[in-house]
């Protein structure tokens, strides 16, 4: 990587892979859930407060997870604006052992709070844009999952585990 005009090795194949540039598919499969979850994961990391080097990690790899954070919810492809949920073209579930195709309650509770918590790490790191973006997608996700991840059983009701989408 180059930073501050100079070349900069990183060690490990982790480390390579968190600092590309480049967003790329590794599979066929796109698993939205599994992006949110990254992004939590890296939000929690960011609220550790480690030390100097975690820090130079932190700046340095924010505008890639502002990157995976933009993805989904700036397609129609992925985000329903009508739903006010995001798609998952590949929920890996055990029922039937296969993928499914669905607006689905895993992956909208982890993109709603991971915009949430990330909308906080973008405040504090003067990105007011992004934190007033990634607030209201969190806002209207958790709307979307009230609205449209429901369902009533036994009178009560109750979140739904997803909604199947079919080609």
């Amino acid at each position: 990587i180059i930073n501050n005009g100079q070349k900069i090795i990183v060690e490990g194949e982790a480390g390579f892979e968190a600092l590309k540039s480049e967003i790329k598919l590794i599979s066929n499969y796109t698993q939205t859930d599994a992006n949110y979850m990254l992004i939590h994961a890296w939000v929690m990391f960011v609220n550790n407060k480690g030390s100097n080097e975690d820090r130079e990690f932190i700046e340095q790899s924010y505008p890639i997870i502002k990157k995976f954070a933009n993805f989904y919810i700036d397609s129609p492809t992925y985000y329903n604006k009508k739903l006010n949920l995001v798609f998952n073209p590949s929920l890996e579930h055990s029922r039937k052992i296969r993928y499914w195709q669905s607006y689905d309650l895993l992956t909208n509770v982890f993109a709603s709070q991971a915009l949430y918590e990330l909308s906080g790490v973008a405040k504090a790191m003067n990105d007011s844009d992004a934190a007033e973006k990634w607030l209201k997608y969190a806002k209207q996700i958790e709307e979307g999952i009230n609205q449209n991840l429901v369902t009533e059983y036994d009178g009560k009701k109750i979140y739904g585990e997803f909604y199947d989408v079919e080609d």
